[in-house]
């Protein structure tokens, strides 16, 4: 896996114009909501705040509040803390469910700039992404795909349970299950760091295909068998590049608070300096951040990581097209399979060999997943005029060396007689 390419991609690709829409919408939601929890706060506490600045003005000098008027403060502030706390729930909840649409938006852009074709995302399809994510990780801490520690799993529950029933008659016994289950979740905590890594790419396929949600997590549990190692390591150092432009971000912003306090000598300006620098550059770290899963998914799925569209390219072309189809089969400008079809004349055993090795592999799931047979036929057509000239091995040899299946190399074989 490259890790060169899905790191660029985050720190490059995001600046594309139906990118920055959703980076601006962003701010001004995060705006609008700052604006609504303000006033929000005016409107409810701001004439308790009055009456109390009011009664202390009354006051004699050196005087105080009377208990009666305490009393009564008190229990205006449990009134508005009440109000606030129910109207802030709904309005915290609904700014939420708003912003994360939008960050979800920008994993779907995403995709399609990586090379996907996406499904429709309407609002209905966000709420099943939620469910999504919540199941993925209920998956991931059962090991519900992972046979036998699943096993293992529901043995540390019914050992819980049983500590918990042994506590009313036996204590000691209790306290000793306690500890082995305590004992026997230590590694069982890395495994669930590997189901979840098998597991990581259901949110892409969520965004990229129109499936239900067991088919996803089951598709990225398929998809990332055997890749463990290399997901991590890509994600970890594509997020490590995203964390380090942060951190420069961060610094800009407290050099920004810092500067405002130090020449208006307000604490409270150089805050709203800080958080406005924050609001500006918290969804650009969104958006490059959009492109490490879309980014590791191509290149599990076979497409051309290295020729990515740039952010100003048009939409995809359909899944499945005609158009998508050559791209797989040939994705260099001149590779040596046309070239087998126009040359009249024999070609050179080697040479053909050579530039069959230095082609692209084709990505035999992606392609199954739309129309088995259709790459083995492709590669009989382009090869079958100087199949003679090869023996079965050196073919064989030069297909596995591109990234072929063993399947399709039998396949193949078979139809050119070999």
């Amino acid at each position: 896996m490259d890790i060169g390419v899905v790191a660029k991609n985050a720190l490059t690709k995001w600046h594309d114009p139906k990118m920055w829409r959703y980076i601006f919408s962003h701010i001004v939601l995060t705006i609008l909501m700052y604006v609504v929890f303000g006033a929000l706060l005016l409107l409810v506490f701001g004439d308790l705040a009055n009456q109390i600045v009011s009664a202390a003005a009354a006051l004699p000098p050196g005087g105080s509040f009377s208990e009666a008027q305490l009393t009564q403060f008190a229990g205006l502030l449990l009134q508005n803390v009440i109000v606030f706390v129910l109207l802030i729930i709904p309005l915290s909840l609904l700014f939420l469910f708003s912003l994360g649409f939008v960050v979800t938006l920008m994993q779907v852009r995403a995709l399609q700039i990586v090379g996907f074709e996406t499904a429709p995302f309407p609002f209905g399809k966000f709420l099943r992404y939620i469910v999504l994510l919540i199941y993925n990780q209920l998956l991931a801490w059962t090991s519900w795909y992972n046979g036998k520690w699943r096993i293992y799993f529901f043995v540390l529950l019914f050992l819980g349970f049983s500590a918990f029933v042994v506590a009313f008659f036996v204590p000691l016994v209790s306290l000793a299950l306690i500890l082995g289950v305590i004992l026997l979740s230590l590694p069982y905590f890395f495994i669930v760091i590997y189901n979840a890594i098998r597991l990581y790419l259901a949110p892409t396929i969520f965004l990229h295909k129109d499936q239900g949600i067991t088919q996803t997590t089951k598709e990225a549990w398929a998809l990332t068998a055997g890749r463990v190692g290399d997901i991590f390591i890509t994600a970890f150092v594509a997020g490590l590049a995203v964390v380090l432009v942060s951190i420069a971000f961060w610094f800009v912003q407290a050099i920004g608070r810092v500067g405002i306090e130090a020449l208006t000598s307000n604490v409270l300006a150089g805050i709203v300096v800080g958080g406005v620098i924050s609001i500006l550059y918290t969804p650009i770290i969104y958006s490059m951040g959009a492109f490490i899963l879309p980014s590791i998914y191509a290149q599990l799925k076979g497409i051309g990581a290295t020729s990515m569209a740039g952010p100003n390219a048009s939409a995809p072309e359909p899944a499945g097209s005609v158009r998508q189809t050559q791209i797989a089969i040939a994705p260099e400008p001149k590779p040596f399979m046309p070239a087998l079809v126009v040359v009249p004349s024999r070609p050179d055993p080697k040479k053909v060999l050579e530039d069959l090795q230095k082609s692209k592999p084709i990505s035999e799931q992606s392609f199954l997943a739309r129309r088995e047979g259709r790459q083995v036929d492709k590669v009989v057509a382009l090869l079958k005029d100087d199949a003679a000239t090869f023996s079965s091995s050196e073919l064989g040899a030069a297909l596995r060396k591109q990234g072929y299946s063993e399947e399709v190399i039998s396949r193949v074989l078979k139809r050119l007689g070999k």
